[in-house]
């Protein structure tokens, strides 16, 4: 691995392999959020009796809901937090740039775009009680973020890690248009919370009454 004709030390590069593990972990958590919010969405729309506030457990569902959404908005604002005394993905690309700067431009291009549109986002409405955060709300619901642009900001996130990943270990980078690798393991963690949330909300519909 090289850094502008010289190689690195065991030093940056055990910097750069932390900051690979931190990252990754907390990519992990962010999917693992979202697959939760997917699966109550997905139940909002076979099952809505569950999730109606009207009935028995319809206020404890909006606040699942409502707690699957903040995590993962937190979490998407830690994966593209600038601050230097921070491991994200932007710490992990200033890293990885040393070693590789062409290939590592496509994964900054994503970080920067998802950081555009959530950052301030997450610090109004989740991070910080905004004094207008009744219209930081209206304007976020403009926006028009739903679901589906939500699964697809975290994919360009999950992109940019594995960019990052394969410049530091020396493999060739992914290209945005092939998608994820099923086999990354930050999916996988996503893929058993879906299956188990799916599993335990499926159970939970077809015991409960159809009302009240």
């Amino acid at each position: 691995m090289m850094e502008g004709g010289r190689r690195l030390t065991e030093e940056e590069l055990a910097e750069i392999g932390n900051h690979v593990n931190l990252t990754h972990g907390r990519l992990g958590e962010c999917y693992s959020a979202f697959m939760l919010l997917k699966e109550i969405e997905r139940t909002r729309e076979v099952s809505p009796f569950m999730m109606d506030p009207n009935t028995r457990y319809g206020d404890f569902w909006r606040e699942v809901r409502h707690c699957a959404i903040s995590k993962a908005i937190i979490d998407i604002g830690a994966l593209v937090d600038k601050r230097k005394d921070v491991a994200s993905l932007c710490s992990l690309y200033r890293l990885c740039v040393k070693i590789h700067s062409t290939h590592c431009i496509q994964a900054k291009h994503c970080i920067d775009e998802v950081r555009d549109t959530w950052e301030k986002y997450r610090h109004k409405l989740i991070g910080h009680n905004d004094a207008s955060r009744d219209v930081v709300m209206i304007e976020f619901s403009n926006e028009g973020f739903t679901i589906e642009r939500m699964e697809e900001e975290i994919g360009k996130l999950g992109f940019a890690f594995n960019v990052l990943f394969a410049v530091f270990y020396g493999q060739i980078p992914p290209r945005f248009e092939d998608g994820l690798s099923q086999d990354a393991h930050f999916i996988t963690v996503g893929e058993k919370v879906r299956f188990d949330t799916r599993s335990f909300l499926d159970a939970i519909a077809q015991h409960l009454p159809q009302m009240g």
